[in-house]
């Protein structure tokens, strides 16, 4: 089933003051998000900087949502976060809570029979990410992963590609069949906001 593309990435944290990088990264994508756009967005960070995003910028008004990347310790200061991180161990993994969840993995062969397993289980699948070291081969992996899903009666779970290496140019992957999106494990928003011009022309970057 057709949706808006999927634009997601976790927030690179600064070496000195990591609060600050999440903050100014969400400040900075909240003065330039265009709420108008065909498109869904979330920006994950790690549990215990989600409030700064929840409570510091109106990133949600806008309709951007936020995520963890890794699972909550001791208790759950990412209450706010409505999606989730998580990378593919089994088979047989649950999806815990009430978020939705991203899975990926480096393995597709793994990540297909995971879909066949994940129909009779309880939790939100979003989304399934394969990794994209290079552009070779890509699009036939993504049908493959989509065919998995719909045989599964998984129709509303997206196929993103996750940006797994440096020498991918993000931009390349905004028009690989069978795929609707994109995950970036570190990136800002200035950098997201062109993968989106290209998603959503509505947005103008040049300014």
């Amino acid at each position: 089933m057709p949706q808006v593309p999927l634009i997601a990435y976790n927030i690179a944290l600064g070496d000195e003051n990591p609060k600050y990088s999440v903050y100014s990264d969400a400040y900075g994508l909240d003065m330039s998000y265009d709420d108008e756009a065909e498109i869904e967005t979330v920006i994950f960070t790690e549990p215990r900087y989600t409030p700064r995003i929840a409570f510091k910028t109106d990133i949600r008004s806008l309709g951007v949502e936020i995520g963890i990347s890794s699972p909550p310790r001791f208790f759950d200061l990412a209450i706010m976060a409505g999606w989730a991180l998580s990378e593919l161990a089994g088979i047989d993994q649950s999806l815990p809570g009430r978020r939705k969840h991203i899975v990926h993995c480096n393995c597709d062969d793994r990540l297909i029979r995971f879909i066949n397993h994940a129909s009779r289980r309880k939790g939100k699948l979003a989304a399934v990410a394969i990794h994209a070291v290079s552009l070779d081969g890509l699009a036939e992996r993504a049908a493959n992963v989509r065919a998995s899903l719909d045989s599964a009666n998984l129709n509303n779970v997206r196929v993103i590609s996750y940006v797994a290496s440096d020498d991918v140019d993000i931009q390349s992957l905004v028009n690989v069949d069978h795929t609707e999106g994109i995950y970036h494990p570190s990136s800002s928003y200035d950098e997201m906001l062109t993968v989106m011009s290209l998603f959503a022309p509505i947005y103008d970057t040049s300014g």
